[in-house]
């Protein structure tokens, strides 16, 4: 799993403060976003979320990397948008 698409998972279940919510969104399965999570946490050496059975919430760290995260996500959604458009554009008579 790369380091984007478990900060689209996390940034999800950050949204959501649910790991089902967020695989429901992704079309993926809670288990996948659950290591996503888990990965992102092991290569950052620092835990984003406090899970209990009943809920999940941000930690101190979790909710500056979410805040990092949502930036980051937004420039590249607004590069890729940018990029298809000037490509349909070009490719037009």
């Amino acid at each position: 799993m790369n380091q984007l698409s478990a900060m689209r998972m996390f940034a999800k279940v950050a949204e959501s403060l649910s790991f089902a919510i967020a695989a429901k969104e992704l079309h993926v399965s809670t288990a996948m976003v659950t290591r996503g999570v888990a990965t992102l946490e092991t290569h950052l050496n620092l835990q984003l979320l406090n899970r209990t059975t009943r809920k999940v919430l941000l930690t101190d760290a979790g909710l500056e990397y979410w805040q990092g995260c949502k930036e980051v996500l937004a420039q590249l959604d607004a590069l890729d948008a940018s990029v298809c458009s000037a490509t349909r554009e070009s490719a037009g008579s």
